[in-house]
């Protein structure tokens, strides 16, 4: 029998080629146009739904019956759109830091990943029971727990017990937020920087790494320690090559600082959104901990003002879910 002859799939008809790349998800979208210089063309001439990096809204629509599926909303180009991540479910994910276009997530045995929701690339960090105070055990009916074995907390009550946290629980009650500090695409470039109980203490992990490393020894560090950071060109902390700024637990305007915040300078970069304000996104831990399900506060802070603006009614704009929280992204491909 005579071999099958190879199709040539550079040859294909431009109006064909464009029709099924339409259709296409936008990770496949990115995977097609860069198969052959030839499909190249068809690519471009395909508008994504956001083409600059403008703060977008990431956040779970009451609309998706689909756990897996995630919209993003950009204020700045008005559209909305649907990216289908990778496992664990979306909806099964709780949201803990957001930089270079990607989203730091821990899953339901509070492990944690760091995802581009653009291309699907996602990577695991190492896991919860790689920090220096965290164990893992089964219950008496042999279900997977966790126990907070924490020597601060008994250098202050000598009688004081192990906690028991069940997976899916110690992630609300570990996790303050994940900084980078640059695309985890560099691979062991990207360092994280994980801000996380007792009481704001810090540990950090290069991409690839196995285990978290506490950082120690850090100066004027507050008795309630740190609950938020942001990547500081100017500064290092630890001797670990990691730059970043952080915020204590109960600075100036407490408000802003318990939301994600994107300050928007420029209007003339981005002439649909507002100059002088930040985009936000309300992940208080307080209230996240007592009712994962609460409303989340979406909003406009102008700061000339000191109001917070309405995106107009919220429901019928943005119909999200609570959980996971919506977060503020500024996507990247890379």
């Amino acid at each position: 029998m005579a071999a099958a002859a190879a199709v040539d799939w550079t040859s294909l008809p431009d109006d064909i080629l464009f029709e099924v790349m339409r259709k296409l998800g936008i990770p496949d979208l990115l995977n097609a146009g860069a198969v052959c210089s030839s499909w190249r063309p068809t690519y471009s001439s395909l508008r994504l739904p956001i083409t600059d990096k403008s703060p977008c809204l990431l956040y779970s629509c009451d609309a998706d019956a689909d756990d897996d599926v995630a919209t993003v909303y950009s204020p700045s180009s008005g559209a909305t759109f649907k990216l289908r991540l990778p496992s664990p479910a979306f909806r099964r994910r709780y949201m803990v830091g957001s930089d270079h276009g990607w989203v730091a997530t821990a899953d339901e045995l509070s492990n944690l990943q760091v995802i581009n929701p653009l291309s699907g690339v996602q990577i695991d960090l190492p896991p919860v029971t790689e920090l220096y105070h965290v164990e893992s055990f089964t219950d008496d009916r042999g279900s997977l727990m966790y126990s907070n074995q924490d020597n601060w907390m008994r250098r202050h009550d000598p009688q004081w017990l192990p906690v028991p946290y069940h997976p899916q629980r110690l992630r609300l009650f570990l996790y303050y937020r994940v900084t980078l500090s640059c695309s985890p695409s560099a691979g062991s470039e990207c360092i994280v920087l994980l801000l996380h109980r007792p009481d704001g203490e810090l540990s950090f992990a290069r991409v690839g790494d196995r285990s978290w490393t506490r950082l120690t020894g850090i100066e004027n560090l507050p008795e309630t320690g740190y609950r938020y950071a942001f990547y500081n060109k100017n500064d290092r902390s630890g001797g670990v090559g990691i730059r970043v700024g952080l915020i204590p637990p109960y600075a100036s305007l407490r408000r802003i600082v318990v939301m994600f915040m994107i300050h928007v300078r420029s209007s003339k970069d981005f002439p649909n959104l507002k100059a002088g304000c930040a985009y936000l996104a309300d992940d208080a831990y307080e209230e996240i901990c007592v009712n994962k399900h609460t409303w989340r506060e979406l909003g406009i802070w102008n700061f000339k003002s000191e109001t917070l603006e309405s995106f107009g009614d919220p429901p019928s704009v943005l119909p999200w879910l609570n959980w996971p929280p919506p977060i503020w992204i500024t996507p990247s491909i890379y």
